[in-house]
């Protein structure tokens, strides 16, 4: 028996969110009956709580993980602790002291100015770095640069959809070498003074202190 349960996101944020917190019950641990915590991705919370009541516990594990198997044959795993999402950002600064920036089309934080990024691939083994190129050229049109990792966060207050975890990448470049253009989840892409992205511009997520964390490691000087 599979029993969903939404995480303590707002019904708004649920629709929005690329993963929900969802309980195994009547499975067992160590010969104890546990409830397990996993998450999915999905679109819409309603279609995956029609969609898992027809999964099952195959009572096989995995480093142990039970396996959830769905009707269609795909395997979820399901962990006695809650489990983090791995994300990326990337800072692109122009020798201009400039950063670019996009728009978020989407919530949270829709309209919002933050970083270009998203979430890791994991289930296709993508890598960080991987994923910060692939993030960058999808929402920007931006390809081929140099990203090299600066910094790292964590929290549970990151993001409302749950407890994330960014790998931040950053490069250096002249301004006119490339030619910006808004794409997938981003709705517009734009340049932006470094001090007036501190000082003035509410940004998304915790993207003002990641920000200032780049603008530190690459040595840029602030007013």
């Amino acid at each position: 028996m599979i029993l969903i349960r939404k995480s303590n996101a707002t019904d708004q944020q649920l629709s929005c969110e690329r993963t929900v917190f969802v309980a195994a019950r009547d499975s067992v641990i160590d010969d104890t009956p546990q409830e397990l915590s996993y998450s999915v991705p999905f679109m819409n919370f309603s279609r995956l709580k029609r969609r898992m009541t027809s999964w099952e516990l195959t009572g096989d594990k995995l480093y142990g993980a039970s396996i959830l198997k769905s009707p269609a044959g795909e395997s979820w795993f399901a962990y006695r602790y809650p489990q983090t999402a791995l994300t990326v950002d990337v800072a692109i600064v122009s020798t201009r002291r400039e950063i670019m920036l996009i728009q978020r089309r989407d919530e949270p934080f829709q309209d919002h100015w933050a970083l270009a990024g998203g979430f890791v691939d994991i289930k296709d083994g993508e890598k960080p770095h991987q994923a910060a190129a692939r993030e960058l050229l999808e929402e920007t049109g931006v390809e081929g640069l140099d990203l090299i990792p600066v910094c790292f966060a964590a929290g549970a207050d990151r993001d409302p959809r749950g407890y994330t975890a960014t790998a931040v990448y950053a490069a250096v470049v002249e301004r006119e070498a490339i030619k910006p253009k808004a794409g997938d989840d981003a709705r517009d892409v734009r340049w932006f003074d470094i001090d007036q992205v501190l000082k003035e511009v509410s940004l998304a997520f915790d993207h003002k202190e990641l920000i200032q964390n780049v603008v530190q490691r690459l040595g840029i000087k602030t007013t």
